[in-house]
């Protein structure tokens, strides 16, 4: 698993959102106002799709696309579709992530973020699905699951600082 982010990984500011981005990891379409897309089929790719779509999913476009497009079909798919756009949380800092788990067909990621000054270590999972990264949202529509309040003992610091 990586210890450390991509060398040619560079963080772009848009909106006041900082997103990674990596030729090596992805994203490799960035479309001005849809979802981004071509992640690599690696570790780091995971990481980076798991981070950038669940960002995205708050200022594309055409939402009901995105969701279909970049959510994994299921009961928590009908469920992001059912609640609509909603505006993504302020998060002041990406820290860092943790690989918890990973096979080329799933993964499960940890991201450090920083949210009215408080430390926050929330997962998030992806699937491997008609070759790219999509996000497993929860049945209640949540995109992020674990949420808690706290410093990781463990996790390979990145972010836009």
């Amino acid at each position: 698993m990586p210890t450390q982010e991509p060398a040619d990984l560079k963080w772009e500011r848009i909106d006041g959102w900082a997103y990674p981005i990596s030729p090596s990891a992805g994203p490799g379409r960035r479309p001005a106002d849809g979802p981004w897309s071509c992640f690599a089929r690696t570790p780091m790719g995971a990481v980076l799709a798991a981070y950038t779509i669940d960002l995205r999913l708050a200022y594309v476009d055409d939402y009901a696309a995105a969701v279909r497009q970049q959510v994994v079909p299921g009961i928590g798919q009908q469920a992001l579709l059912e609640k609509g756009q909603q505006p993504s949380e302020v998060v002041t800092d990406t820290k860092g992530f943790v690989i918890e788990s990973y096979s080329p067909d799933d993964a499960v990621v940890s991201l450090y973020v920083v949210h009215q000054a408080r430390n926050f270590t929330c997962s998030i999972e992806v699937q491997w699905r008609n070759g790219d990264w999509a996000l497993r949202a929860l049945p209640d529509g949540s995109t992020a699951s674990g949420c808690i309040e706290s410093v990781p003992t463990r996790y390979v610091a990145w972010g836009d600082d």
